[in-house]
């Protein structure tokens, strides 16, 4: 595990064409946001934090919301459909990179090959999460509804969270098998799910190092920008965050893969 975080360290350093995708596929991600920002504020801002909705049951309450915001709603949701795939086909250009030996810009033409498949993925994940998330609300309208039963299906209500959280880290890798050993997504799942049996503990414990050293890459920069005003320095320092954070998460993530699938 710590090989894959000083190999990541290493393969940046070697390569600085790896902060390529990053930097391309985060200004795409930037993009999107920019053009959903409206639809967030709107929802966000009066749903949640002016608490604009209506008086309704807990059960008859997501039909209101969904019949006073649809729209934003639906702009939201196709925003984090189009973010996600940006965000698989950066892992998926970074994998067909390191696995292949290929040059960037050729990992980028063979990334958008496989477009359809990612967003496939994409698709999957996105149903799996909103299953997920309706039984999950049920459970908590459950829960507090029902008098009598209500401590049992609040304990079913944590039972489901942490199944969530178990089933998020036994197919994480999912992209990285469709990517790298070119599996279909079926395959892929059941693959993910049969390989990470006996590696959870490790791999969560893996996961949380990797968004903790990102993050304070992320930090670093953050503090070294309270101490300029200029302004083409800032952008330059958040562009240099932006690239080095995301290309050191994904080089690091593969490289665990490659070297636990061995």
């Amino acid at each position: 595990m710590i090989g894959a975080f000083v190999q990541g360290v290493f393969e940046l350093a070697k390569k600085p064409v790896y902060l390529l995708p990053a930097l391309i596929i985060s200004l795409a991600a930037f993009l999107v946001i920019i053009l959903s920002a409206e639809s967030y504020m709107a929802f966000f801002y009066s749903a949640i934090m002016l608490g604009q909705v209506p008086d309704a049951g807990i059960l008859e309450l997501p039909f209101y919301i969904i019949s006073s915001y649809g729209q934003e709603i639906a702009i939201i949701c196709a925003s984090m459909l189009i973010s996600l795939t940006l965000t698989l086909f950066q892992l998926y250009i970074y994998a067909l990179s390191m696995a292949r030996k290929e040059g960037m810009v050729q990992a980028i033409r063979d990334g958008a090959a496989k477009l359809p498949e990612i967003f496939g993925l994409v698709v999957f994940a996105a149903l799996a999460s909103f299953i997920y998330g309706v039984l999950g609300y049920a459970l908590f309208a459950a829960s507090i509804t029902f008098d009598v039963i209500g401590i049992a299906l609040f304990l079913l209500l944590i039972a489901w969270g942490l199944f969530g959280a178990y089933a998020f880290v036994k197919l994480i890798f999912v992209p990285v098998f469709m990517a790298l050993e070119g599996k279909k997504l079926k395959a892929a799942l059941s693959e993910s799910w049969k390989w990470s049996s006996q590696r959870v503990f490790s791999i969560a414990i893996f996961l949380f190092m990797l968004s903790l050293i990102s993050g304070a890459i992320g930090a670093f920069f953050t503090i070294v920008a309270d101490f300029t005003d200029n302004e083409l320095l800032l952008i330059g320092l958040v562009v240099l965050e932006v690239g080095i954070s995301n290309a050191y998460y994904n080089i690091v993530f593969i490289k665990y893969f490659m070297q636990e699938r061995k």
